[in-house]
């Protein structure tokens, strides 16, 4: 199975929000980064469009106070569609609390992003946000059993330095044990001796998550 997703290919990003000044500046603010911008003006618009195309969408960022249904509400909802469980979810609030976090976290989403924000912020988060959501859809195509083990093997040996770069990044990301933090920690100290600056600066970044 191949692990590296097609990062090349356009990210199509779902922009929720009833305010149409916000709608038109975040759809202007992606377009011009290179990405596949669609709009929703409500929650249940979202939830027609995912569940017309679940497989579709690589992004969704959904305001909180939208009428009608909330957009914790309709994270909620999206969950529960088959097929769009790859897909990366983020509320978009002007509410930094704790209480917007626990309730978002609980609603299915993957992140907060807080507003107001800059435009380059926005980009740099949607790449990041891209990657992950492309790499949870390889993820989930490999039976449960298999999957450390994929991901581990190519992080360790694949002949592309890319590869493994984005493999540790994602092992790091999903580990849930002990053993499996343990077995990622020992393979980036291998790193740290690397000819390949790529591969040192990556273990000293990723040694430092796992802290």
């Amino acid at each position: 199975m191949k692990l590296l997703p097609d990062m090349q290919q356009v990210a199509h990003i779902l922009i929720v929000d009833d305010d149409i000044n916000i709608l038109k500046m975040m759809e202007m603010i992606c377009k011009r980064a290179g990405f596949e911008c669609h709009i929703a003006a409500s929650g249940p618009e979202a939830i027609k469009l995912v569940s017309a195309v679940p497989d579709y969408f690589d992004v969704l960022l959904i305001d909180t106070l939208m009428p009608g249904l909330h957009g914790f509400d309709t994270t909620t909802r999206i969950r529960q569609i088959p097929d769009a469980e790859h897909q990366y979810i983020v509320i978009c609030s002007a509410l930094a609390t704790a209480d917007e976090v626990v309730r978002a976290v609980e609603s299915g989403a993957d992140d907060v992003f807080y507003k107001p924000f800059l435009p380059r912020e926005l980009v740099e988060r949607l790449e990041g946000w891209t990657t992950i959501s492309r790499m949870r859809r390889v993820w989930m195509r490999i039976p449960d059993q298999a999957r450390f083990d994929h991901f581990y093997t190519h992080a360790a040996a694949d002949e592309d330095i890319q590869v493994r770069v984005l493999a540790a990044e994602w092992l790091v990301y999903i580990a849930q044990t002990v053993d499996e933090r343990d077995q990622i920690r020992e393979l980036l100290h291998t790193w740290l001796n690397d000819v390949e600056d790529l591969m040192v600066q990556t273990a000293k970044r990723l040694l430092r998550q796992l802290e």
